[in-house]
């Protein structure tokens, strides 16, 4: 194993470790990051129901996105969701809860062409976003490791970890 791609697993240890830590009470408020709050893809709300028919639901709001295979993920106020934009230009929108209302959009240069025998799978964003303290953090396809402010859209830091880590 190279001291490289041992740098690199430990941050990647590192900064998930920490942001399942800071969590906290947060985990039965929100749907922060893939599968949940527990990463079991259980609600841990109020009682569902034995069984629901199809005119007890309503769609609230939809939105038409571009290719990704990430989960959306949702806080108090917002729900978040990636896209690859062409092949070059990946994209966090966050949109209001009960309206659908596009509150912003953070976008970076990452995409990519995945090689042939993947190309069947997409070539487009995998990773799900994480929130912790108003932060949102993907990681995405050339490894780049994004934090955006999810009050205003900003990127707060970007990491390219290939060439930070020489990876």
């Amino acid at each position: 194993m190279s001291v490289s791609f041992r740098i690199y697993f430990w941050l990647l240890w590192t900064i998930s470790g920490s942001i399942a830590v800071v969590l906290g009470d947060e985990f039965n408020e929100s749907w922060h990051q893939w599968r949940g709050p527990a990463r079991d893809g259980h609600y841990q709300g109020g009682q569902w129901p034995s069984n629901l028919q199809p005119e007890q639901l309503k769609l609230s709001w939809s939105e038409n996105l571009e290719a990704s295979y990430s989960s959306p993920v949702v806080d108090l106020t917002q729900l978040y969701t990636s896209e690859s934009k062409k092949d070059d230009v990946e994209q966090v929108n966050a949109y209001d809860r009960v309206t659908g209302d596009l509150l912003w959009s953070a976008m970076w240069d990452g995409g990519m062409k995945v090689p042939f025998f993947a190309r069947s799978n997409g070539s487009w964003m995998r990773s799900t976003p994480i929130i912790s303290n108003g932060y949102l953090y993907i990681m995405g396809m050339q490894e780049r490791l994004v934090c955006i402010n999810t009050s205003d859209g900003q990127i707060s830091w970007e990491l390219d970890i290939p060439s930070k880590l020489d990876t």
